[in-house]
């Protein structure tokens, strides 16, 4: 069947209208787009010079153009369509066919110069989404990661700080958790309900202070099934600045950083102050610690996607085969070595177990000459034992000290 194109891509912007005229199609941010391929749309073009049979391709083409643009708003934020708004329509201004399957006329009519066709067209939504996915602009499907927050917070008036992972069963939230994730929720992260545990099996809580590490962290997030964890802290200070005696500044730090609890690797950190001024105390901290939070949130939140995004892109090379895993830091070493090997270009983590991992690795050499710079690291806390070289893998254990 041959698909008409229009010579003008009437973008994006039109989608709207046209949904209207559609009469039922409805671009629900959020609905599954993998069951969403066949599209019912209304199409439309003048008529010019008495040429029916121009204006009626036209419009079917229009509804061609209209049915992939909605399935793009179907398959990615709102955010992420004004956002990434150009590249969109580079990717689909010439090449919008190419992700049509067939489509049927169901009706057809003219209306003084117009002419109306409803369109069912069947969009290559899988096409589509890979399209997308490898020009860099990251689906809804491509799965951000589930947050788990850990964040120490004192104001003012708090003589300690206060964690929900401490001893103060009353203590749940705090206004720098509050206000992350409503900024990571409009964003599209799934955010994990903590609650208050005051015991794992993996620490006592009594063991766990406000400043955690890296480990830390990345124990209580898996035993919570988090795939980041947003550590940190927040702070108030009353600063010197006063106004009529009365009024007084107040200056609130927020430090955060992104861990992931796979392999404990740091992958955005960020820190903020804000100050603000009041006659309350109590009140004048609180917009303090929110306002830096404001402000560390939204950078801390590109980090991650910019790292997710990365990490969906298909690397193709070498694969490590990894054994010896379960002690993390040794794991994490191991991986940055590789990392600054000459000739690395990129690592990516494929698969993890409890003891476990598969990363690709892009090399530009053989499997060979990758393993003798291997061989060549020396680690402080283990050694690695190399059991089989070929051109597309490397088996190696590694085996503490």
């Amino acid at each position: 069947m041959k698909i008409p194109s229009l010579k003008i891509r009437k973008g994006l912007a039109m989608v709207c209208i046209w949904i209207i005229m559609a009469g039922g199609v409805s671009p629900t941010w959020g609905a599954d787009p993998a069951e969403v391929d066949e599209i019912s749309i209304v199409g439309s073009a003048n008529i010019f010079k008495e040429d029916v049979a121009t204006a009626r391709n036209q419009a079917i083409a229009s509804g061609l153009t209209t049915a992939v643009d909605i399935m793009v708003m179907k398959l990615l934020s709102k955010e992420t369509v004004v956002k990434e708004f150009k590249s969109i329509n580079e990717i689909l201004s010439d090449s919008t066919n190419a992700f049509i399957q067939n489509y049927k006329v169901l009706g057809e009519s003219v209306a003084g110069k117009r002419y109306r066709v409803i369109v069912q067209v069947t969009v290559l939504t899988e096409k589509l989404k890979s399209r997308l996915t490898n020009s860099g602009i990251v689906t809804k499907e491509a799965a951000l990661p589930a947050i788990l927050f850990l964040l120490a917070e004192q104001k003012i008036e708090d003589a300690f700080p206060k964690y929900w992972w401490g001893e103060d069963p009353m203590f749940a939230s705090s206004v720098i958790e509050t206000t992350l994730s409503s900024v990571f929720k409009a964003r599209h992260f799934t955010t994990i309900e903590h609650g208050i545990i005051l015991s794992m099996e993996e620490q006592a809580a009594s063991e766990r202070g406000v400043d955690l590490t890296d480990q830390q962290v990345v124990d209580i997030g898996n035993h919570l099934k988090a795939e980041v964890v947003i550590a940190g802290k927040a702070w108030v200070e009353q600063i010197s600045n006063t106004m009529g005696g009365a009024v007084n500044s107040y200056k609130g730090f927020v430090q955060i950083r992104a861990v992931r609890t796979d392999t404990g690797e740091v992958i955005g950190e960020t820190s903020h102050p804000f100050v603000t001024s009041g006659s309350d105390e109590a009140a004048g901290g609180r917009e303090a610690i929110e306002g830096a939070a404001s402000l560390a949130g939204p950078e801390l939140a590109d980090k991650i996607m910019g790292s997710w995004k990365k990490a969906v892109q298909p690397v193709e090379g070498l694969v490590l085969l990894i054994e010896g895993t379960k002690n993390l830091g040794n794991f994490v070493t191991f991986r940055r070595a590789v990392k600054d090997i000459k000739g690395v270009k990129g690592l990516q983590l494929a698969e993890i177990q409890e003891n476990a991992a598969v990363i690709q690795v892009d090399f530009e050499g053989s499997g060979k000459m990758l393993a003798e710079a291997m061989m060549l690291k020396s680690f402080e806390n283990f050694g690695i034992h190399i059991s089989e070289v070929n051109e597309t893998r490397i088996r190696v254990k590694l085996v503490s000290k």
